[in-house]
């Protein structure tokens, strides 16, 4: 008979009451006594009853009044990150959905709508249940950057999964004993995946258990691939500071440019022609010159002014 100390300790948040009361006693009934089920109809509540007993997990729903699914796991990261996270919800979107395991969850999980869906939801919570506690220290790295994870899970030697999560994006590194061994990332695979995961402007992180991808699309020493990815990244950095292009404004010509321009226009240019003489008239004489200087022609000026010869 297992006794009260050995119970595993769950907690189901939801504002919904009758949903509380039903799936209180379906898990208890399916736990075979072995769980000791608790309720709280919000997140505030939640968060106090975690801070006085200890739970082993929480199941909670996403869209809740004043402090919601995604909010509540946030929170429960970073107080109790020890506790075990689900989300049980019947109305989640896939950016929801998406949010909460950025959030820290484990799994997300639909309402059932008969009883025997239960059995389904006592069997995956169950499973995270039993699962053998890892050794070593669990807590909460903040502002972490990847490649150190990435280098820590290498030099540990470790086989796991990382799962990463940002700008609307999923991806998966898969290290097998220290050894970078395939990525993926949309679309992406490979080397250019992992550059694409480590081009990243932020995002969160999760440690799974190793399982074999089925294909191998990474090969190379890590330390090479980091610093490959750290040489694409700042590129796209420096191509992203780099400034726009943007058309040579046309250089005005200055003002004496301007004068010079006009005079030799002037000048250039014949004035009127004299009137044709009359039968029996001769031709006019050319009028005298009003001065004793006379201009220059512009072509043969020398500077940017006309210049005046003395005859």
């Amino acid at each position: 008979m297992t006794t009260e100390s050995q119970k595993k300790k769950i907690l189901l948040v939801d504002d919904n009451p009758e949903f509380l009361g039903s799936a209180c006693q379906l898990l208890r009934h399916l736990s075979g006594g072995k769980w000791d089920v608790s309720t709280t109809p919000s997140g505030g509540e939640a968060m106090a009853c975690l801070q006085n007993s200890p739970v082993d997990l929480i199941a909670l729903d996403v869209n809740m009044p004043v402090l919601d699914g995604v909010q509540l796991l946030g929170l429960v990261q970073r107080r109790f990150p020890h506790v075990l996270k689900v989300v049980l919800t019947g109305e989640a979107s896939l950016e929801q959905r998406a949010a909460c395991l950025t959030a820290g969850a484990e799994l997300v999980l639909d309402k059932p709508v008969e009883s025997n869906g239960w059995r389904n939801i006592h069997a995956a919570l169950d499973s995270l249940l039993s699962a053998p506690k890892e050794d070593g220290f669990h807590g909460v790295l903040r502002r972490v950057s990847l490649p150190d994870v990435i280098q820590m899970e290498c030099l540990a030697a470790n086989s796991s999964i990382l799962e990463i999560t940002g700008a609307g994006l999923r991806g998966r590194l898969y290290i097998r004993s220290g050894q970078i061994i395939h990525g993926e990332i949309g679309d992406v695979t490979g080397a250019e995946a992992l550059n694409n995961m480590l081009c990243l402007p932020g995002g969160s992180f999760h440690l799974l258990p190793f399982e074999d991808p089925g294909r191998e699309t990474i090969s190379g020493q890590w330390e090479f691939l980091l610093m490959e990815a750290a040489r694409v990244r700042d590129e796209m950095l420096e191509a992203q500071a780099a400034p726009s292009e943007s058309p040579v404004p046309q250089t005005l010509p200055d003002a004496a440019s301007i004068d010079a321009f006009s005079i030799d226009r002037v000048m250039e240019e014949p004035g009127p022609a004299a009137p044709p003489p009359t039968p029996g008239q001769k031709a006019a004489a050319p009028p005298a010159p009003q001065s004793e200087y006379e201009a220059v022609p512009a072509e043969t000026s020398t500077g940017m002014q006309p210049v005046v010869r003395e005859t």
